[in-house]
């Protein structure tokens, strides 16, 4: 996965996990993307 992917992945993960249309703090949000975060990192050790 490449940074590219990775940005786009979090405004699809935005879009999936969101409670209302401007949210992007919630905490499923916010855990949602540290997740991905952690996968996106792991790939490279």
């Amino acid at each position: 996965m490449t940074e590219r992917d990775y940005v786009a992945s979090k405004e699809q993960i935005i879009s999936e996990f969101r409670r209302h249309e401007r949210d992007s703090g919630s905490p499923e949000v916010q855990v949602a993307l540290i997740t991905k975060r952690i996968e996106y990192l792991a790939e490279h050790f």
